[in-house]
This record gives structure tokens, C-alpha cells and sequence, in this order.
């Protein structure tokens, strides 16, 4: 369970009555767009940022003293949460697993948009490139046919809110510490879909427009189904073939070990094990390391105890360690791979038999 589809709705929500309150501020319309846009901050810090872009879009349009009130109102609901923040910053800058930033990582963010594959593929990535030059094209043609005085023109700026979000994380991923990657956008894509969405009904009359960018979504939709409904398959081929190994009877009266590398490793691999190990046998299993096979440890004591009773020892690995083969081989251990196992599209883990 994520925050991000809650994100979504928050900052989604906030960026709609945002609107309202441009041209009808009354009390519910500004209740529902401050505590959405405060909720939105408490649930991920790039769905803040995303807020606090739509505040700087309506400030010419709401009037500073509404404005300023607004602004106040939302810095002190989020004070609860300001110790929490300090904490996390300055853990985050003295370490964190983000990747640097590279310009094939900037691209990523546009094909997580518009391309109906998080991976780049070549042959299907032309129709994600479509779909990125129609936003362009209806933008365009709206910012032409409508003027600033225009009540809708603020919505032809939700774009901004999703474009800012990732220019911020861009510049503070090079400035200060990477800390921003493709998902993060998933908070203010509802507002960017949204307006997407806006902008092409305006172009209803223009069927030249319309009804190729149409084609084009739905495409994209099409492949982006097809592509979940594979993965899907995939997963459960993955799931079925672990499965099948812990139904074996031969198995019941051995012992299990999971190497656990925090780099690699996920609560999902750890309660696929435990749910697999569980629910067949009633199989428990150790968690010694990869570094604790080098000597008998509190945490691998239980292998050692195992292996001089002649039981059969089965190690889950993260990756493939060759620290492991190195360490086994001093303690006069035969390690043997047996498997390789998924648990989730870029999780998984391999099989050895310790003897």
C-alpha cells in the first residue's frame, strides 16, 4: 500500500477548487481547497511541492489578502509535521539511494507520462512521443484562441503544475541531492490529465485536431492495458513457479534462511516468503546475511545448528553474492544454486542449497 493514488486525489482535488475559488470564494469552496492541498503535503513531500505551484497560479488571480490568509492557514496545519521534516532532510542529505540524475533519467520522466510502458521500448515508444506532441498541440491552439481575461484561461495552466513539480525535483536532484525519480510526478498527473482533457474538448469543432489526438489516447490506452495485463500474467507465472516449490513434501522437515540485503530486499519479498513458508508447512525461516556466513554469528547460529544436525539447508539470496560461495567454501560449506524466483517485476531472488 503507497501514498501515491491518495497524492493524486489530494493535489488533484486541491488544483479543481483552486478554480472554484478564483471564481466563487465562499467559504466551502476554500475549506475543501486548503485542507486538500494541506492533506496532499502531509501524504508526500512532491505532492506539496505541486501545491504550493497551484498557490503561486492563483496569485494574481485571488487577491493578496485572500491569498496571504490562505498561505498562513496552510503553514500552520502543516507545523505538526515540521520536526518530522527537518529529521528526514537532513537524513536524506547525508545519504539516500536515489540515482544521480542523467538525461535518460529526465526522459524517463516523460515516457512514465505518456508512454504506454514505464520501460523504453524503441517500436512502441513513437506512439508516446505522439501523444507528447499532441498536449503540445492542443496547448498551443488553445493559448491562441483564448485571451488572459479568459475565466478558463487559469486551467490552461495545470500543466505547469505537473511540469514546475518536476523542474523543482530536477534542480534540487542536482544542486543538492538526487531525490527525485519518475514516480513522483504520479501526484500531479491528475491535474495534467485533467487538463489535457479540457483543452482537447475545445478543440471538438476542429475535427482535424481532435480526432487523431484521440486515436493517439486511445492507442496508448490500449497498449498500457495490454502491457499491465502481460505483466500481470508474468507476476503470477513467477508466483506459481515458488509456489510449486514449497508444495513439495520432501521439503517440510528442512531449513530456510533469508539473506537479507536492505539494498535490494522488500516488504514484499519478505511476506511472500513468510505467507509461502507458512501457509503450506508451517516452514519459519532465519535471516542471517551475507557477512554472517562468515562467522558463526547470533543471527546464523541457527544455520550452523542446523547443517551439523543433517538437515537440508536453503538459502534465499537477494543477488547472487559471490561472498556468499567465498565464505561457505572457507567453512568447508558446499553451495550449490538451485532456482531463481520473482516476487514482483524488479524483485526477486535465487535459490541455494547449503550442505
Amino acid at each position: 500500500i503507497r501514498m501515491y493514488s491518495w497524492a493524486l486525489f489530494f493535489v488533484t482535488v486541491c488544483f479543481i477548487y483552486a478554480y472554484e475559488i478564483i471564481h466563487n470564494f465562499n467559504v466551502p469552496n476554500w475549506i475543501i481547497f486548503l485542507f486538500s492541498g494541506v492533506c496532499a503535503a502531509y501524504t508526500h513531500y512532491f505532492a506539496a511541492i505541486s501545491v504550493i505551484i497551484i498557490y503561486l497560479l492563483i496569485f494574481n488571480k485571488l487577491g493578496i489578502r485572500k491569498w496571504v490568509i490562505s498561505v498562513i492557514a496552510s503553514l500552520t496545519l502543516y507545523l505538526f509535521w515540521l520536526f518530522v521534516l527537518i529529521h528526514q532532510l537532513i537524513k536524506v542529505t547525508a545519504n539516500f539511494w536515489i540515482e544521480p540524475i542523467t538525461l535518460d533519467v529526465v526522459f524517463s520522466y516523460l515516457w512514465f507520462i505518456v508512454s504506454p510502458s514505464n520501460i523504453f521500448h524503441p517500436s512502441i515508444e513513437l506512439i508516446g512521443v505522439l501523444l507528447a506532441i499532441s498536449y503540445l498541440i492542443v496547448f498551443i491552439y488553445y493559448f491562441i484562441e483564448c485571451g488572459y481575461e479568459n475565466q478558463e484561461y487559469f486551467i490552461l495552466w495545470g500543466s505547469f503544475v505537473l511540469i514546475l513539480t518536476i523542474l523543482v525535483g530536477i534542480t534540487v536532484s542536482i544542486l543538492v541531492k538526487p531525490i527525485f525519480i519518475a514516480r513522483y510526478v504520479v501526484p500531479s498527473l491528475g491535474v495534467f490529465w485533467l487538463t489535457f482533457a479540457f483543452l482537447l474538448s475545445r478543440t471538438w469543432d476542429y475535427k482535424k485536431v481532435f480526432a487523431p489526438i484521440m486515436v493517439i489516447i486511445l492507442l496508448v490506452s490500449c497498449m498500457s492495458s495490454i502491457t499491465f495485463i502481460n505483466s500481470e500474467i508474468s507476476s503470477n507465472n513467477s508466483y506459481n513457479h515458488l509456489d510449486s516449490f514449497f508444495k513439495q513434501d520432501s521439503i517440510k522437515n528442512d531449513e530456510f534462511f533469508l539473506d537479507v540485503d536492505m539494498r535490494n530486499f522488500t516488504t514484499g519479498c519478505y511476506y511472500t516468503m513468510q505467507y509461502l513458508l507458512g501457509g503450506y508447512h508451517g516452514l519459519k525461516f532465519g535471516t542471517p546475511s551475507s557477512d554472517d556466513i562468515l562467522s558463526i554469528h547470533k543471527k546464523s547460529k541457527e544455520l550452523y545448528v542446523a547443517l551439523k544436525n543433517n538437515k537440508t539447508v536453503w538459502l534465499f539470496s537477494s543477488e547472487e553474492y559471490d561472498l556468499i560461495f567465498k565464505n561457505c567454501t572457507k567453512k568447508n560449506l558446499t553451495i550449490t544454486k538451485q532456482d531463481s524466483y520473482m516476487f514482483e517485476l524488479n524483485n526477486g531472488c535465487t535459490l541455494y542449497k547449503i550442505a
